[in-house]
């Protein structure tokens, strides 16, 4: 659980106003700042996993977030969205991470117009839906088994199973460093 202020637990439950800010990021830069104007979060444990999700709902007003290329904002290649939720009472403030999705099934709505010949994107919304990053982990099932490399440990084993899917830091646990 992430550590919120006394003032957070006591304004949560009364009246506030909540803000949801999100970036999307590919590889390690951040490549668009998104406006939110809906969304949702679930979470769910099937006795072995814990699995998130958002749908989020983001402004798209001049067409330059548009999934068009692999690598545009929300195109689903690698694309992830970062999500913070707020709560602002007066002109006090505090946010804490939700969590990062990759961005799975953008669907593009709004109006299009023709510009020499071509379609184009005129602004509107971009619905998403984000499984949470484990989802990579699933997709890379092993296809047989693995010897763990001479002199392995539980915790070097974990980080070069992971590597390249989710990030992977053991240096807090002792009994794993």
């Amino acid at each position: 659980m992430y550590p919120v202020s006394a003032q957070w637990a006591q304004l949560v439950d009364g009246s506030h106003r909540p803000v949801t800010t999100a970036q999307s990021w590919y590889g390690q830069s951040v490549t668009a700042s998104l406006d939110v104007v809906d969304g949702s979060y679930s979470a769910s444990f099937d006795g072995d996993k814990v699995r998130q999700s958002m749908s989020l709902e983001v402004d798209e007003r001049d067409g330059e977030l548009l999934p068009v290329a692999a690598t545009d904002p929300l195109a689903p290649y690698g694309q992830q969205v970062s999500v913070r939720q707020a709560i602002h009472v007066g002109d006090w403030a505090q946010d804490v991470p939700v969590g990062t999705f990759l961005i799975d099934n953008p669907e593009p709505r709004g109006e299009w117009v023709t510009h020499h010949g071509r379609a184009l994107r005129m602004g509107g919304k971009v619905s998403l839906q984000c499984p949470d990053r484990m989802t990579r982990l699933s997709e890379a099932a092993l296809s047989g088994l693995v010897q763990p490399l001479s002199g392995a440990t539980v915790a070097s084993e974990t980080a070069r199973l992971c590597q390249g899917l989710v990030p992977v830091d053991l240096s807090t646990i002792p009994a794993l460093s």
